[in-house]
């Protein structure tokens, strides 16, 4: 059976078990929290599989969407795709499955993710970037200094105390890392990736020009596969042809999911 539960009476410890195995973040209860802080969830039988239902209200209509920072949601565990999306209790959504939902809705789009799983080693336009930013220091940062750069160089593109909320949390989980290139002493570009017992997830990578330019984020992205012992890298996208040539170029991999949309019918006149 399935039910549709309110925030507070979501067993967090029996949620946090069976989403965790999916190896992403973006479904454990303390990034639903600061992502989507008033989430429901729909559970069947005893946490046998699970559904997060990230809520929003505007104008007095309760609907889902994806939130930021959280590149999948959908089904977790052994459950039925259609029976889940059948009891969600609004008529409007759009969101995203994760890469392991299968769904057959005309209302779907695909979209590709790439990850890095050592079945494919970097192109040769890849390792000559990667010598060409051999040159540069490598070193971790705290998420002040992070926070500093990314503002200055990415904080337009989205929501810096969302970014700062998650790399906190992460940090009180030991799910974070944070990494800088340094040329003559000064940030070029930096990475803050998620580590989950089976990922490294690449949630927030930032460049200045100069980095660009010295190839900084190639040099990152190649300390961090050679240290990812048996992780897969989730580089987190990407349909931009140009982004996706680079995650391509490291090896990267096609590993696709779903986003999944319903419309509320339009009032009658």
């Amino acid at each position: 059976m399935i039910c549709c539960l309110d925030n507070n009476a979501i067993d967090r410890t029996k949620w946090d078990k069976l989403v965790s195995v999916s190896g992403q973040p973006y479904a454990l209860s303390w990034w639903l929290d600061i992502v989507s802080p008033k989430w429901k969830a729909l559970v069947e039988d005893d946490y046998q599989a699970v559904m997060p239902l990230p809520v929003k209200r505007r104008f007095g209509i309760t609907y889902l969407v994806q939130p930021r920072f959280t590149q999948q949601l959908g089904l977790f565990g052994d459950g039925d795709i259609n029976a889940f999306l059948r009891k969600i209790p609004y008529l409007s959504y759009d969101f995203n499955l994760n890469y392991t939902n299968s769904y057959n809705g005309s209302h779907s789009l695909t979209h590709i993710n790439y990850i890095m799983d050592g079945s494919k080693g970097p192109d040769n336009n890849t390792q000559r970037n990667v010598k060409r930013s051999q040159n540069l220091e490598y070193k971790p940062i705290n998420v002040e200094t992070f926070m500093d750069f990314w503002t200055q160089h990415n904080g337009h593109l989205a929501d810096p105390q969302l970014l700062k909320s998650l790399i906190n949390s992460c940090n009180e989980h030991n799910m974070s890392r944070i990494d800088a290139a340094y040329f003559e002493e000064r940030i070029v570009s930096a990475l803050f990736s998620i580590c989950t017992t089976s990922r490294y997830v690449t949630l927030a990578p930032v460049s200045s020009p100069e980095g660009l330019q010295c190839r900084a984020m190639f040099g990152l992205m190649s300390r961090l596969i050679e240290q990812r012992g048996e992780r897969i890298i989730d580089f987190e996208g990407s349909m931009i042809p140009g982004v996706a040539r680079f995650y391509r170029g490291l090896g990267g991999v096609e590993q696709p999911h779903l986003r999944i949309w319903r419309l509320s019918p339009r009032k009658k006149n």
